[in-house]
């Protein structure tokens, strides 16, 4: 595999090869200029990168299994899906939980004052280690949460999740949802 790529007066070569489930990069980079080559910039470099063993329906498996257990309060099904370095993060990218026991902390007042939870994974798109997914997250709010009194009103969330796997387990989860939304329907907010 031999790909050469140009921006402005920088080329850089790439070769690749694939040896033991891992993938071999060779990177030359060259400033170029009117006239021809002026000089090497770095010499050959081998950078090991490595391929995902795990099957694209073995990931949309396990990300499916985990959200659902997530958002329903199965944390023994979500202990054994994370990695013990696991961060789950907002749509701005700061850690919202790291490890179980902070993403239980975070993700039990939705399964505690919610009954009839119900959780539709609308798309799945696979690529490389990472799954993402649009959903709807539905729920009757049956006792207080966070500070708001029971309301008995089905509540419906719409958002995306971006899961990264390191092997069968996973590394980060990336979530957006509505939020006004959601705080809208449980009245807590007017709404617009």
């Amino acid at each position: 595999m031999q790909q050469v790529k140009k921006k402005g007066n920088i080329v850089t070569e790439s070769s690749g090869k694939k040896n033991n489930g891992f993938i071999y990069e060779r990177r030359r980079t060259f400033i170029v200029l009117v006239g021809g080559l002026l000089s090497v910039l770095s010499k050959p470099v081998w950078t090991q990168q490595r391929k995902s063993k795990i099957k694209p329906n073995i990931k949309k498996s396990i990300a499916k299994k985990y959200f659902k257990a997530l958002w329903t309060g199965d944390f023994a099904t979500v202990k054994n899906s994370i990695s013990s370095d696991y961060i789950m993060s907002g749509g701005d990218g700061r850690p919202r939980a790291r490890g179980f026991q902070e993403t239980k902390h975070a993700a039990e007042p939705y399964a505690k004052s919610f009954s009839n939870i119900q959780i539709r994974i609308n798309k799945i798109t696979i690529e490389g280690d990472t799954v993402s997914m649009s959903w709807v997250w539905k729920g009757t709010h049956v006792s207080t949460f966070r500070g708001i009194k029971p309301t008995h009103k089905r509540i419906t969330a719409h958002g995306i999740s971006t899961i990264e796997f390191r092997g069968r387990t996973i590394k980060r989860d990336r979530y957006v949802y509505d939020s006004l939304d959601f705080y809208e329907q449980l009245g807590s907010l007017p709404k617009r």
